[in-house]
């Protein structure tokens, strides 16, 4: 995936100049500049303590806040492929979109957490249309922001073009579905020349996206849900169906029954909505599970994961004709981004409008009273992660599409007379200005000697070797590494089958792995819970139980951050020789504390293109 990345960076620069009908002005390249110098902006340094895992972003970004500089990238792939040429770039750093959950910290998603509404977000698109063939017909161009119905998300439209024409572009809101979408309509005239032979065509478009605050509203401002009317969204979704919520009538019979038991007592829909939330976390016992079943058969079996929560609060919920769905993405829990499910929830204000509002019957199960329970609805956390990078899909037209949209970024103010060839040529300097800086960071590591052997030549996947030194011989090792998941890691590992760590010299090591782990630890986040920025991991022989392995890891966080401490604390202990240490401390300050896996492969790709030229 990585490497075919590059292969699309390398070209970008050539790609975006051929495709522009203007050469670029130096005006264009100034203000293009600012924005790429905002983009790679890496941030202060060094950076404040973290308090908590909830509380640090940086361990997941790419994440979308108001303050943050994005460049969004998709070259239209079909679905077919696995999209490995669309990227972020977000903070200095170039995160792969590939569409595929990871238990990873470094999933490459653009994200947005509930605690990150109250935003108005401009942005600035881009999409080149190519026609396949010759045949073409009328069409639109639908570009689709995944934007939580938690934020009751708008969008407008200020100015759109298409090949230097003004057209009007229509938004189409859905508050059910979580996007907002906004289609540009296509002549099928705009993608031939005049003698009838297909042409790319520009689609510019300027806005801005509105989301409001997320935030837990009154129970008394809340009201039930009325009779359905007609066209109502919400209705599809308050409603017991058999086949998508139940098997059959039975277990809806069973479902309809468990549903007013469990509610019997509440006195509205709110506390219906608690009352369901408890009942279900208490009644299903967590237990990971591959197999999708019915609500029915969770609530009999009593087992099950967020999947099966979730279901079957979904199902107990509708039987209530409460509107709700459940929501598929991510949650952030103790230093990794795993795969979670959870239920959204919509009751009508008193005041007019629809309140959606998240209810986690999973993260409930681990309440151990009624009240810790209750606060798993309307949660406002850092950890859950919902899905925030824009789709683009052209509808109707056979075209290939490449297309950059900037968020929070404003187009560059410019008179009518430029627009849109100067919006145009300021998007092309942007996309070649930040090809240009990675491989700037690439060449300075190549010039520095900083490329690394991998510890596997033959897998492009593998870490890459810092360092290496026996401890034992023949038995184990203390390397240094760099991970795909840009952890810097020290480790004392053995060397062969059944050999463990026990001896006095690896003992002395392992007693100095830890002794700068708690140092670290208390030196950077003062004793406060950050386990995903530091570890300090053993691992043994699943049959022995033989120690074979220990590893001191640090994240890009930290790298980014305070590399000077753990410099100075790798040399005091004796992990790391001088000449690591200076190695460990030209990669930080050649690559500016990021990137480190891409530019190594970067790197690498450019020095041997370069070996190949004549």
């Amino acid at each position: 995936m990585r490497r075919r990345l590059i292969i699309v960076l390398l070209g970008l620069s050539i790609a975006a100049v051929v495709a522009g009908r203007q050469p670029l002005t130096a005006a264009d390249r100034k203000n293009a500049q600012r924005t790429v110098e905002r983009l790679m902006d890496t941030g202060p340094d060094p950076a404040p303590p973290i308090t908590s895992n909830e509380e640090h972003a940086d361990a997941i970004a790419p994440v979308l806040t108001s303050k943050t500089s994005i460049l969004y990238h998709d070259d239209g792939l079909p679905a077919t492929d696995p999209s490995e040429a669309r990227y972020v770039v977000s903070e200095g750093r170039m995160f792969v979109l590939d569409g595929t959950p990871s238990h990873d910290l470094d999933e490459p998603m653009l994200r947005i957490r509930p605690v990150d509404g109250g935003q108005d977000i401009p942005f600035v698109i881009r999409s080149v249309l190519t026609p396949h063939g010759s045949d073409l017909e009328d069409g639109i161009l639908e570009i689709v922001f995944p934007a939580p119905a938690i934020f009751q998300p708008q969008a407008e439209v200020l100015r759109t073009w298409v090949a230097g024409r003004s057209v009007d572009a229509t938004v189409l809101p859905r508050a059910d579905a979580g996007t907002v979408t906004v289609r540009v309509p296509v002549q099928a005239d705009e993608l031939r020349e005049p003698d009838g032979t297909p042409r790319p065509v520009s689609v510019l478009l300027e806005g801005t996206l509105q989301l409001q605050d997320y935030d837990p509203v009154d129970p008394r401002k809340l009201a039930d849900p009325g009779p359905p009317s007609p066209g109502d969204p919400l209705a599809e979704l308050a409603s017991l169906s058999i086949g998508r919520d139940c098997r059959d009538a039975g277990e809806r019979e069973t479902l309809l029954r468990a549903a007013r038991t469990a509610t019997a007592e509440a006195p509205d829909s709110y506390h219906r909505i608690l009352a369901v939330n408890s009942f279900v976390s208490s009644r299903i016992r967590y237990l990971e599970s591959p197999i999708r079943r019915w609500p029915g058969q969770i609530l009999e079996e009593g087992v099950g994961d967020c999947d099966d929560y979730t279901a079957l609060t979904v199902a107990l919920l509708r039987a209530l004709a409460i509107p709700c769905r459940p929501m598929r993405s991510f949650l952030y829990d103790f230093g990794a981004v795993v795969p979670h499910t959870w239920v959204e929830v919509a009751l009508p204000r008193v005041d007019g409008g629809v309140h959606w509002f998240i209810c986690d019957p999973t993260l409930a199960n681990s309440a151990t009273d009624e009240d810790e329970r209750a606060a798993a609805v309307q949660l406002r956390r850092r950890a859950h992660l919902y899905p925030a990078q824009p789709l683009v899909a052209p509808s109707g037209l056979s075209v290939h599409h490449v297309t950059d949209i900037l968020l929070n970024v404003a187009a560059p103010g410019a008179d009518e007379s430029r627009v849109p060839d100067g919006l145009e040529r300021f998007m092309l300097a942007v996309s070649a200005g930040v090809a240009r800086a990675f491989a700037s960071r690439a060449d300075a590591l190549a010039r520095a000697n900083l490329l690394l052997r991998r510890e596997l030549p033959l897998s492009p996947g593998s870490s890459y070797l810092i360092g290496e030194r026996t401890i034992t011989e023949g038995r184990s090792s203390l390397r240094t590494t760099l991970g795909s998941d840009e952890r810097i890691a020290v480790e004392l590992v053995t060397v062969g089958d059944g050999v463990d760590l026990g001896n006095d010299a690896e003992l002395e090591v392992i007693e100095a792995l830890r002794a700068s782990y708690l140092h670290l630890d208390w030196l950077l986040f003062h004793g406060l819970p950050a386990h995903h920025c530091l570890e300090l991991a053993y691992s043994r022989d699943p049959h022995s139980d033989h120690l074979q392995r220990v590893r001191l890891s640090f994240n890009r966080y930290v790298i980014q951050s305070h590399m000077g401490p753990i410099l100075k604390r790798m040399r005091k202990e004796g992990l790391w020789t001088d000449q690591v240490a200076a190695l460990v401390d030209g990669l930080h300050r050649t690559s500016g504390g990021t990137n480190l896996y891409f530019l190594q492969e970067l790197a690498r790709r450019r020095t041997t293109d370069s070996a190949r030229v004549p």
